[in-house]
């Protein structure tokens, strides 16, 4: 969305890592594990850490999966999977002012917007089932 300054909010219930430094500095998967220390890896704490205040420079879709890879420069991303065929994987809410649009990762890979400032019903895209037109 160029040229605008849209703040934005992501909600993830899948799988997701924090890349920095060259490598995988926290995951879903680290969350309260003790890795030799006295108290649990706080996973969500690191990663916001590690992002919060951050602007995001590039924004990676995939178009199958829905697989989403956000980078914010100097070697940190956030890569987000979309490990379930029926289940949301992520929803990204973008404000501006009085408009708003929520994009969702949908099970299997589709994505479907919504928006205050559009149609109001929910506009789906995702691939075409075989068979079906």
């Amino acid at each position: 969305m160029r040229g605008r300054d849209w703040g934005c909010t992501i909600v993830v219930a899948s799988p997701w890592r924090v890349i920095a430094d060259g490598r995988t500095a926290c995951s879903a998967e680290d969350d309260s594990q003790m890795f030799g220390r006295t108290d649990p890896f706080d996973a969500l704490n690191e990663a916001n850490s590690l992002l919060n205040g951050r602007s995001a420079l590039a924004v990676d879709l995939d178009i199958v999966t829905a697989d989403l890879r956000i980078e914010f420069g100097s070697g940190v991303q956030l890569d987000v999977f979309n490990m379930s065929s029926g289940y949301e994987a992520w929803i990204a809410s973008f404000q501006d002012g009085g408009a708003s649009l929520d994009l969702v990762a949908t099970g299997g890979g589709s994505l479907s917007f919504t928006s205050n400032s559009l149609d109001p019903g929910p506009i789906k895209y995702g691939r075409p089932r075989p068979g079906v037109r």
